[in-house]
C-alpha cells in the first residue's frame, strides 16, 4: 500500500497539499492534525481514501501511536509532508514559557519525531517536503523562538537530505514568507499584525503548487517569491542587524495601540 502522509494537514497549506495529493498514485492520504471536524470533512472531498488521525504533536506518545499503525500496515511511505507548526509573535519575555516551550515542541520535535519513523517505510524515488519559513533565515527579534525553530527545520532538512541521497529519497524544504493561511491568526490575535501582512501575503494554492514542482525536481528548497531574497539577505546582512530590524518592524506595525 502507497500512502502520502500529511501533518497539519486541517487547514492551510497542510490541508492544500492533500487535495494537490489527491489522485496521484497513492492508495490512501493519511491526514493528521488536532481538530477531528476539520479532518473529516477534508476527508469526505477528497476521491482518494483519508485515514484521519487526530493527533496533538505536543503529546509524543500520540506521535507513537502512529508508528503502531505503519507496523501494522507496513505501508510505503510516497510522500512525508511534515507542515505542522505555529507561531506566537511579541516580546520573548511576555509570552508564556508554555507557549514558548509548545512551539519547539511542535516545531522541531514532533517533525523530527515523524520523520524518523517514517524513513523505514520510505524508499527510492519518495519524497520528503518539510515546511519551514522565510524566517528560518534570519534571527528575527519580536518572532525569536518561532525563528529559531525554522532555522532548525531548514539545517536538518539540508543535512538529511544529504544523508537521504544514495538511497533515492528525495528531500525538500520549502521556506514561505507570509501565506493567505489562519497562521496569522495564530501568531497573534491583532488586526494590525494581520493588516501589516496581507499585502505580502501569498496564495497558499500557489506556493504548495510551486512546492510539488520543485520536490518532484528534487530540489533542496522551494522559496515562493520575494522569500527567495531571504537566503541571500542573510548572507549579506549581519545577524544583529536583521533582529533588530524586525524588531522594530514588528513594534512598530503591528504592536496593540493603547
Amino acid at each position: 500500500m502507497n500512502i502520502a502522509v500529511i501533518t497539519g494537514a486541517s487547514s492551510g497549506i497542510g490541508r492544500e497539499f492533500a487535495r494537490r495529493l489527491d489522485s496521484v498514485g497513492v492508495d490512501e492520504l493519511w491526514i493528521l492534525a488536532r481538530r477531528k471536524k476539520r479532518l473529516e470533512q477534508l476527508a469526505a472531498d477528497l476521491k482518494t481514501p483519508a485515514r484521519v488521525l487526530v493527533v496533538d504533536l505536543n503529546v509524543p506518545r500520540e506521535i507513537d501511536g502512529i508508528e503502531k499503525l505503519l507496523k501494522r500496515y507496513n505501508p510505503t511511505i510516497k510522500w512525508l509532508i511534515n507542515n505542522a507548526g505555529f507561531g506566537k509573535i511579541g516580546d520573548f519575555a511576555s509570552i508564556s514559557r508554555a507557549a514558548q516551550l509548545s512551539m519547539i515542541d511542535v516545531n522541531v520535535r514532533a517533525l523530527t519525531h515523524i520523520t524518523h519513523l517514517a524513513i523505514p517505510y520510505m524508499s527510492r524515488g519518495t519524497r520528503i517536503v518539510q515546511v519551514a519559513s522565510a524566517a528560518g533565515y534570519q534571527p528575527l527579534g519580536g518572532f525569536a523562538v518561532y525563528s529559531a525553530t525554522k532555522a532548525y527545520v531548514i539545517s536538518f532538512a539540508y543535512a538529511l537530505g544529504a544523508e537521504l541521497r544514495e538511497r533515492g529519497i528525495s528531500m525538500t524544504v520549502m521556506a514561505p514568507g507570509p501565506v493567505h493561511t489562519e497562521f496569522s491568526l495564530v501568531s497573534r490575535d491583532n488586526p494590525a499584525w494581520r493588516k501589516a501582512m496581507l499585502s505580502h501575503e501569498a496564495e497558499v494554492g500557489a506556493v504548495v503548487d510551486r512546492a510539488l514542482r520543485d520536490a518532484h525536481k528534487q530540489r533542496r528548497a522551494s522559496i515562493y517569491g520575494l522569500s527567495k531574497f531571504a537566503p541571500l539577505l542573510a548572507r549579506l546582512l549581519p545577524r544583529r542587524l536583521t533582529a533588530i530590524v524586525s524588531q522594530r518592524f514588528i513594534y512598530t506595525k503591528v504592536r496593540p495601540q493603547s
